[in-house]
């Protein structure tokens, strides 16, 4: 009897129920997990390329926009960050950050300058600019790290191989030379103008010139060069006569150069010599007996110095 009561109540015990819980994980959660995701990696992406971040001074922004680009060789290597007033309102500050890829560039003797759509008698420039946002371009330099920089008016005019004689011309005024006119000789061009500006006491001009290396021993130390932009007149009784050397030279200004027949030493690197106004017409009859070389020696090129450094590239040394 008991034994029937104790399997009865056994039997009426309650039994454990087993239920499939819903697990807390859900589809939902991929889309959130994945954003999450590609932000730490463009996050960490953007943090790994920051490079440093620098200061170019110019004259004008030149419609120069936040976010333009800062490109070197067509690439872009920077962008920039802000644009704003000095504290007299003189200049321009524009703040620009490099990639890291690009520290190089932040170093003294790298050129900025804005570049914007120009016409001009030896072609059109900037014409990506026309329909696109403005941007700086950088020409780099091989100092020492610096962050602080004087942005250029034009870019600068180099002569178009590594062998180029660097001199300095000085005149008492600039008139309408500018970086990129021609240096001649004989109407033909052995250079270029790098960059025009006034000189430390502000008495004089110091126009800084390239003269490819395969012209460069035509420059000698007793050279002769004159401002060839301009129109002049002579005035007689036959009438005026009106002179000028070329229509290029008259618009875009230029310098040319003679050497006499005795000609003197060959001119050394950072050479400086004095801008006639114009030709002495005694120089026609100078015609030296200088060979020119089919191509510049390696053993040449090695001889030939640095080029000159950039003057007034940073902020720091023109003050």
């Amino acid at each position: 009897m008991n034994e029937s009561k104790q399997t009865t109540s056994m039997h009426q015990l309650p039994t454990a129920k087993k239920e499939n819980r819903r697990s807390k994980w859900s589809w939902a959660w991929i889309i959130p997990v994945v954003a999450l995701v590609i932000c730490i990696y463009v996050v960490w992406v953007y943090v790994i390329d920051i490079g440093p971040t620098i200061t170019i001074e110019f004259q004008n922004g030149q419609n120069l926009q936040t976010k333009a680009p800062v490109k070197y060789r067509g690439v872009k290597v920077g962008t920039v960050q802000a644009i704003e007033l000095n504290e007299d309102m003189s200049r321009v500050l524009v703040t620009v950050m490099l990639r890291k890829t690009a520290r190089k560039l932040a170093v003294k003797g790298s050129s900025f300058w804005i570049v914007h759509a120009e016409v001009g008698l030896s072609g059109f420039s900037g014409l990506d600019t026309v329909l696109g946002q403005q941007y700086i371009s950088v020409k780099p330099g091989d100092g020492q790290p610096q962050s602080k920089f004087v942005g250029l008016i034009e870019p600068p005019a180099e002569a178009d191989d590594e062998n180029a004689l660097k001199i300095i011309i000085e005149a008492n005024e600039g008139g309408s030379l500018k970086a990129g006119s021609p240096i001649e000789y004989r109407h033909m061009t052995i250079g270029a103008i790098s960059s025009v500006r006034l000189s430390t006491t502000g008495q004089k001009v110091q126009i800084e010139c390239a003269i490819k290396g395969k012209y460069a021993h035509l420059v000698r130390g007793n050279s002769k060069f004159w401002n060839t932009s301009g129109i002049g007149v002579d005035l007689s009784l036959f009438g005026a006569t009106v002179k000028t050397e070329s229509l290029s030279s008259l618009l875009a200004g230029g310098i040319g150069m003679v050497t006499p027949n005795n000609p003197g030493a060959p001119a050394q690197e950072g050479a400086r010599f004095e801008l006639s106004k114009e030709l002495d017409e005694s120089w026609l009859k100078w015609s030296p007996n200088l060979k020119i070389p089919d191509k510049v020696p390696a053993a040449q090129s090695d001889q030939i110095p640095k080029p000159l450094p950039q003057p007034r590239r940073d902020i720091e040394d023109a003050m």
